[in-house]
Parts: C-alpha cells; structure tokens; sequence
C-alpha cells in the first residue's frame, strides 16, 4: 500500500481484492465502495471476494465448487453485504473487471505500439535495402573485389590521363557563366585566370593537371633560389676565386676548377628544391589516391577497406 501510494497517488491503476471476505469488519459495504474511514477511493474500485482457507485446500476443494460457496456466502450474509452491487462481490466480477481492464488498456495503448511497429518496419527495410548483395561463394566475393578494383584503377588512370568528369566541367562552366561576380574574372585570349586555391579545390583529384602546378611552382623556386650571377657581389666572388687559383694556371688563363667549384656551390642549392618537389608530389598523390578510393570502394565491407587502405598508404 505504501509503494501503491508513491507510484500511483491518484489510485488510477489500483483494483483491491478484498480476500478472506468471511472475516470481513462492520461496514465492509461502504469500505468496498470507498467510503468510510480505512477506505480507498480507487477508479478501478475494489471486489470481495472469497479464498479457500487451509482446510479447505488440504481438502482439495476445488474451484468450481469454491464459486457456488462464495455466491451462497453473500446470499447468507444480507445485513453485510445484501445493500452492496453485484460488480463489487466474487470472483467471477474480478475476472470480468481485470478482462475490462486489459481491453481497455489494450485500446488505448495498441494503435500506438502499432504506429512505432510501422516505423521501425520501415526503418528496417530501409536498412535492408542499404545492405550489398549476399555473396555466398568465393568466386562471387572475388568478382566483388575485382569490380572494385578494376573501378579504382580507372577512376586513377582516368584522372592521371586528363579524362575528367565532363559532366562536372560542364556544370562549373555553367556556374562561372551565369555568376553575378563574374567581372571579377580577368579574360585574356580565352584563358580564364581564377583564384588559384579555388581551382585547386575544384580539381583536387585532376592528377596531370596538379602535378604540373608542382613542377611550376618547382621551376619558379628554382630560378630564386639560385645567386644572381650579374650582381656586384657575385662579380667580388668570382675575383676572389681567380685570385685563389694564382700560381696553378698560366695568367689570364683561368683553371677549369673556378668554374666547377662555383657550379658546384650552386647545385647544392637544387637539392633543398628536388625534396621539397618529392614530399609535395608524394603528399598529393597519397591524398588522391585514398580520395578516390574511398568512392571506389563501398562502405559495406568495413574491414576490407581498412585494410587496402593500410596497402595504399604503405
């Protein structure tokens, strides 16, 4: 009673049955309908109704024989129970009341467990029809792997021969025509000049065409990097450098090795340059390489893809 109390304060799911009725207390009457001191006021009420005592069990008196003595137990006690309606006495009102309950419970809680059932059905079969074919022999999972494969190794050799997705060129040519901004392009003998890291973010998996802008931006350090041979100081070098050698060659005859040893000073300068180029171009085409593989390859079988992707960085 003390639980019943703290979870359901409003008596909105308590029905008392009201056993060992044979023992009942004056005014039992006005308990059962909730009036009097020591009752409940339920809204699912509550029902006398008759046990067999232990005698009566060691007996082996049976159910049936228990309902004619409960319905003759009311009819000999009026004075308690004669003013009390039938729906508050027996056990056969107590089926009747709990399978009231159930229906009622039923209808008012099934059209929505039905309603979630319907959405979680579709839910699965939405999931279902994520899932990849079954692949139920060997020769099926190799032709699986291959086809990935074979669409891997096209995507790169597409991209490293320049054979791009003409439908995305077509799209962005589009978008760059109808642009509002559209001024802000500078056209010079059909050549279009854009922001350069716009148009690397635009073709980031164009191979050729990024492995040029390297090999430009390579031929460009270059050219700074090396001294610049008309400058005064370069001229004070390569004085310094004849007047070192004096003695070893004829006069006005300079030795071969001024020139090679200048030269040499120079190309070391290259080195830094070529190992820059090396990292760039090995960085980018790692990049690529696992962009288009994952498009390639599909998401559904996790554990091959993790490892090809240990196989492609390596």
């Amino acid at each position: 009673m003390k639980l019943a109390k703290v979870f359901d304060p409003l008596c909105q799911r308590q029905l008392i049955a009201a056993s060992k009725i044979d023992k009942y207390d004056k005014g039992i009457a006005e308990k059962l309908q909730g009036r009097g001191s020591g009752s409940m006021d339920l809204q699912l009420g509550c029902i006398a109704v008759l046990n067999r005592n232990q005698d009566e069990i060691d007996k082996n008196i049976s159910f049936s024989e228990m309902k004619q003595r409960e319905k003759q137990f009311f009819i000999t006690h009026k004075e308690a129970f004669g003013h009390l309606p039938d729906e508050y006495k027996g056990s056969e009102q107590l089926i009747r009341r709990l399978a009231t309950i159930q229906q009622e419970r039923i209808r008012s809680t099934f059209p929505d467990i039905m309603k979630k059932l319907r959405k979680q059905l579709e839910k699965k079969k939405k999931l279902l029809k994520k899932l990849p074919p079954p692949l139920n022999t060997e020769a099926q999972c190799w032709e699986m792997f291959q086809s990935m494969i074979n669409i891997y190794r096209e995507s790169i050799h597409d991209n490293v021969k320049g054979e791009y997705d003409q439908v995305a060129s077509a799209e962005k040519t589009e978008l760059m025509t109808t642009s509002e901004n559209v001024e802000t392009m500078s056209v010079d003998n059909n050549y279009i000049d854009l922001n350069d890291e716009e148009a690397e973010d635009d073709d980031q998996d164009h191979v050729a065409y990024h492995i040029y802008q390297l090999q430009r931006k390579f031929q460009k350090k270059c050219q700074t990097s090396f001294t610049n041979f008309f400058s005064k100081d370069y001229h004070k070098i390569v004085l310094h450098e004849i007047d070192r050698t004096a003695g070893v060659s004829l006069p006005n005859c300079p030795s071969y090795q001024i020139i090679v040893g200048l030269f040499r000073k120079e190309l070391q300068k290259l080195l830094q340059c070529c190992h820059v180029l090396i990292e760039q171009m090995h960085e980018y085409i790692s990049e690529c390489s696992l962009r288009l593989f994952e498009r390639a390859f599909s998401n559904s079988y996790s554990r091959l893809k993790e490892r090809l992707k240990e196989i492609i960085i390596k």
